[in-house]
């Protein structure tokens, strides 16, 4: 009975977090996962919350494949939650991971950009991209360089600099400038930040047609619907 009841209480709060994350967000599929028991959560207490999101649209406009924010122990009022919101007692910490791939970011830069732009993320940690100059210009030919990316000292973005001896000599400095400051601003973790809530790009890593990103999150506030 003891079990019944917690389970219970475990999926009402489970529901409640979907419904008032839901209400934010576009994604082809939302999971949360509290861990407790009944004593904790009659408390308020909660272990653990994991927050899974398949296919995040955001509005800059990227989709990330695969959203992971693990939350430590946390606090909350109970008997808001019992009325559907879920309020933090104190702040909490959590952990989040981010999955994009390239295409995600090809669209992402076409639809930014109004411009073809070919990307590869390569196992060596390095970004090609493929551009053409004067798009529409039948007789300019694609050129290809690459990048190295590194964490932004502001620990939201990822800034772009030019692998050495890699720069196409006919492609204006301008418009390489304008492609990477548009690639740092579809990445900005200011674009997943919700009110009471505060990320911080921890590390990341590339592999073949892959971006993989985990940043540090520091949460005020549960987002209500």
């Amino acid at each position: 009975m003891m079990s019944e009841k917690t389970g219970f209480a475990k999926q009402t709060l489970n529901k409640i977090a979907e419904v008032a994350l839901s209400t934010q967000i576009k994604a082809q599929k939302l999971e949360v996962d509290i861990e407790t028991n009944l004593q904790k959560i009659t408390h308020g207490d909660i272990d653990h919350i994991a927050i899974k999101i398949n296919h995040l649209t955001m509005q800059n406009p990227l989709q990330i494949e695969i959203f992971k924010l693990d939350i430590g122990q946390v606090t909350v009022q109970p008997m808001s939650a019992i009325r559907g919101k879920i309020k933090l007692v104190h702040p909490s910490e959590g952990k989040l991971e981010l999955e994009v791939n390239e295409g995600n970011l090809h669209e992402a830069l076409h639809r930014k950009l109004q411009q073809t732009v070919q990307l590869k993320l390569l196992e060596n940690g390095r970004i090609a991209f493929k551009i053409n100059p004067r798009e529409g210009l039948g007789e300019d030919p694609e050129l290809t360089f690459m990048a190295i990316p590194k964490i932004n000292s502001d620990r939201k973005t990822l800034l772009l600099e030019l692998f050495p001896l890699a720069t196409p000599s006919s492609l204006p400095p301008e418009q390489i400038t304008h492609l990477f400051t548009t690639f740092s601003e579809i990445l900005d973790l200011k674009n997943l930040e919700k009110a009471g809530t505060t990320l911080t790009l921890d590390q990341f890593e590339i592999t073949s047609g892959w971006l993989h990103l985990k940043a540090n999150a520091h949460i005020d506030e549960f987002p209500s619907s």
